[in-house]
């Protein structure tokens, strides 16, 4: 196995990783944190699904088997067959037909038992992708404008980051061209400042598996890549990132005042960096995130980037940390984990990109490539291979 091939299924691998060990705790309360640890509230193994109900965009089984990804994994799958279904091209156009071409072969690519399940979940980015490259289906719009069942909705939401985990293996070492790859797949599902946090991860995949680089070049390089030249980046730049008299305005403006209180990438990596320990910082990290909502770009990225870089890039304390992502109340204690696969799956991504397959543990390794086969008929570790001869070979 070459380093390079090592560092690109550390970055698949690893993603699914970090989505199996964040969802059978995704957005639960303490209570049910603390029956699944023996007592305890902090995530420090990968755990088996119980008590987790199948839903379209979790997982499709009754308690499946340890390792099994969500939605997460099933989106990276996606855009790893785009790739190799078109010769190591990617572009928003051959994703969208990507899509539609999953969602009209629902029962021949999925188990077919979990074909309701399928259909909801590809349904509205089957939409999306007939819109954006102007197809009519009547069966699906009933002489519906596009406009009645649009997607994603006007915020910017976690699409680009689950669907485009590792879309900066299409440009290795080479962190401008993977943010423009990136910003570009990611228009046709997210909008907003959800671009640039895609395109950010693109860059920090870029760099990692290019190697030659300590961690903290790695994401201190990822946050300042900018080919565009954006100003007033809200990834990046620290509040306010409104003008004064902006902040004054009535209505909708208002809600200047809200983002010109939120942290950016550079505070994440403070709080890291002053850190005692792991616990600590993710208290830190709680607080300052009590105001984002769980499906802010800005709060998964941020804390999957400061848990790879307080770690050094180790993967398995990377995702660990990173499963440990929650609410607080005033005293601390924890009230509820946040949307942990997710967080935890983009520092697998990283992680994985820059320690690669090797760093961790094999049971982790086997269990995933074997329960993403049962649950979902995905061949995590074949895909991966597929894509690396197709853009490496």
């Amino acid at each position: 196995m070459t380093e390079e091939y090592d560092r690109v299924l550390g970055c698949i691998v690893g993603a699914a990783i970090g989505d199996s060990v964040g969802g059978p705790v995704e957005f639960t309360d303490a209570a049910f944190v603390r029956e699944r640890l023996g007592g305890k509230e902090w995530v420090d193994r990968m755990l088996p699904y119980r008590g987790i109900r199948p839903n379209p965009h979790g997982i499709w089984a009754d308690d499946p088997p340890r390792g099994t990804g969500t939605d997460d994994t099933r989106y990276n799958d996606i855009f790893l067959q785009c790739v190799i279904n078109n010769n190591g091209a990617a572009s928003s156009h051959l994703l969208a037909l990507e899509y539609i071409h999953h969602y009209r072969n629902l029962e021949r690519i999925y188990p077919p038992q979990y074909r309701e399940l399928a259909e909801m979940w590809l349904r509205q980015l089957y939409l999306r992708s007939c819109a954006y490259l102007g197809i009519t289906d009547p069966e699906i719009y009933k002489g519906q404008t596009f406009c009645a069942a649009r997607y994603p909705p006007d915020a910017p939401s976690l699409m680009g980051l689950i669907s485009l985990q590792s879309a900066g293996l299409l440009r290795p070492g080479n962190p401008e061209g993977a943010y423009k790859e990136a910003y570009e797949l990611s228009s046709l599902i997210d909008v907003g400042f959800a671009h640039d946090a895609t395109a950010i991860l693109g860059a920090a995949v870029s760099i990692a598996v290019g190697g030659g680089k300590d961690v903290d070049e790695i994401l201190g390089t990822a946050i300042e890549t900018n080919p565009y030249g954006f100003k007033n980046r809200r990834m990046v730049l620290e509040p306010p990132y409104f003008s004064d008299e902006a902040l004054t305005l009535p209505g909708p403006c208002a809600m200047a005042q809200y983002l010109s209180e939120q942290i950016s990438l550079p505070r994440f990596f403070e709080i890291a960096d002053e850190a005692r320990d792991e616990e600590e910082m993710m208290l830190r990290l709680a607080r300052e995130c009590q105001n984002l909502n769980p499906l802010d770009p800005l709060d998964v990225l941020g804390v999957a980037l400061a848990s790879v870089r307080y770690h050094k890039g180790d993967p398995v304390r990377s995702i660990l940390t990173a499963a440990n992502h929650r609410r607080v109340d005033e005293q601390g204690r924890l009230v509820r984990l946040k949307d942990v696969d997710c967080v935890a799956m983009v520092a697998g991504a990283v992680a994985g990109a820059i320690k690669g397959i090797e760093a961790f543990p094999k049971d982790w390794v086997s269990d995933v490539i074997q329960a993403n086969k049962i649950a979902y008929n995905l061949d995590i570790e074949r895909t991966a291979r597929n894509f690396y001869n197709t853009m490496f070979g």
